[in-house]
């Protein structure tokens, strides 16, 4: 996958994956999102301005138009398909404190 300023080496593997989850959460909860047989990339070399950090996958975090590989279904798109969203809508909440409960 190349970016402007490095790119990522690796290849797509599916699995499935739970958003919302946390440690003190059943597994179950409707609370969280299930996404079955997502598919992503597993990262096996950084380049460029990736080269400091380990990265161990990637996903597409909006619509497939404004992916890398738009014929990879974005973890939205993913939702949206299996119908886990009440709207088609999406946020994302960032925290910077590791002990939040909440947020990416």
């Amino acid at each position: 996958m190349d970016f402007a300023t490095g790119s990522l080496v690796g290849q797509y593997v599916s699995d499935d994956i739970r958003i919302g989850l946390h440690s003190d959460m059943d597994e179950d909860s409707p609370e969280s999102i299930h996404i079955r047989d997502f598919k992503f990339g597993l990262i096996i070399e950084e380049k460029g301005i990736f080269d400091n950090f380990h990265i161990d996958a990637i996903i597409g975090m909006a619509f497939s138009g404004f992916s890398v590989n738009p014929k990879v279904p974005t973890i939205v798109d993913a939702m949206i398909a299996q119908k886990l969203l009440k709207n088609d809508i999406f946020a994302y909440y960032f925290v910077m404190e590791e002990d939040t409960k909440h947020g990416l």
